[in-house]
């Protein structure tokens, strides 16, 4: 019983790391084998929040594993060892670990929506290029 916590810590970066490895199954089986990248850099518009798509989960990741230093740091600083165990520590450092897992797999596996139709498509003027939309699946 004194290890808990971070045996709850675990159960729950193991559901992370198993959503995150189904979401890539289900990007992969439905795209097949298309080359895996997001958008290309030249169909993102600099001015838009696609943007943050690409720039924000290696940003998470590096807080995420400042923080997990920082906190290995203050476990023993303040000798935490009195209240919390190792495992739970582990656990804790692994649970960060599968989030920022999970953030990548999320951001760069991502379903292609098809475009709504245009309003050229709907008057049967010249169409525009088709570029493919993504969403969360």
């Amino acid at each position: 019983m004194t290890n808990i916590i971070g045996l709850a810590l675990f159960a729950v970066a193991g559901v992370l790391i198993y959503t995150a490895i189904a979401h890539r199954r289900k990007v992969l089986a439905v795209l097949g084998n298309t080359k895996i990248e997001a958008e290309n850099d030249d169909t993102i518009d600099v001015n838009s929040l696609a943007i943050m798509g690409k720039i924000m989960p290696p940003i998470i990741v590096g807080i995420l594993a400042i923080v997990g230093l920082k906190s290995v740091f203050m476990y023993f600083i303040v000798d935490a060892g009195r209240v919390f165990s190792l495992f739970d520590l582990a656990g804790f450092l692994a649970l960060l670990a599968a989030y920022g897992l999970w953030i990548v797999f999320k951001t760069k596996y991502r379903m292609p929506v098809p475009a709504a139709p245009s309003a050229h498509a709907q008057t049967g003027t010249a169409r525009e290029p088709l570029r493919p939309t993504y969403q969360d699946g």
